[in-house]
């Protein structure tokens, strides 16, 4: 049932969207920060039941994001920045690039690089 694609009757689907970055530069190498991101792809009291019922699980409803961010500037040219997000809920991805169905919660881990000429 994961594997094919969702079709909801209603074409007035509402969604809700917030995202909040707080950083801090500590040094003129280093800055860090913390990011949340929240994300409920379908609002209201039956926005986990139509979801259901169309046979993907209650958490494919909403997807909330902590993150954890540092940035290094190497030089005045080039940085690097990592970050550890911590997500729970699957709202953002789609059922056909997870075959295996999804984890209620999940993480994962990015490094960007950065070089200006």
């Amino acid at each position: 049932a994961l594997g094919r694609p969702v079709v909801y009757a209603e074409s007035d689907i509402n969604a809700e969207r917030y995202y909040g970055l707080l950083s801090y530069r500590f040094t003129d190498w280093f800055t860090a920060g913390i990011i949340y991101y929240a994300d409920y792809a379908v609002t209201g009291d039956l926005r986990v039941k139509k979801r259901v019922e169309c046979g993907l699980p209650d958490y494919s409803a909403w997807s909330r994001d902590l993150g954890v961010t540092g940035r290094f500037d190497i030089t005045d040219y080039w940085l690097l920045k990592l970050e550890y997000h911590y997500v729970d809920g699957v709202s953002l991805l789609m059922p056909i690039d997870n075959p295996d169905g999804f984890a209620k919660s999940w993480d994962y881990f990015a490094v960007k690089t950065t070089f200006s000429f």
